[in-house]
């Protein structure tokens, strides 16, 4: 299992599922998370990147300046990848 798949796994694990590139979790899952302007997450390794974004606020989201908090290292069997919260604009 590659770094991407274990991050998807852990999502999984967590409420959240990737369908067609994008979230999908429950809206009560959602509130619960507590961060109104939070639309997704980047996903990093040292080769790559992948922004993913919720399905519920990808089309009514500002998208065009997102602002990327301070990205977390995270372990797993295939190394180290990075995640960080991509937020709407205030």
């Amino acid at each position: 299992m590659d770094r991407y798949d274990y991050w998807v796994q852990t999502l999984t694990s967590h409420g959240l599922t990737v369908e067609k590139g994008m979230l999908v979790g429950t809206p009560s899952l959602e509130l619960a998370m507590g961060l109104e302007r939070l639309i997704g997450f980047r996903f990093s390794t040292e080769t790559q990147q992948l922004d993913v974004y919720l399905a519920s606020k990808f089309y009514d989201a500002n998208k065009s300046h997102p602002l990327i908090e301070r990205r977390q290292a995270h372990q797993c069997p295939a190394g180290t990848y990075y995640v960080a919260g991509i937020y709407e604009p205030e």
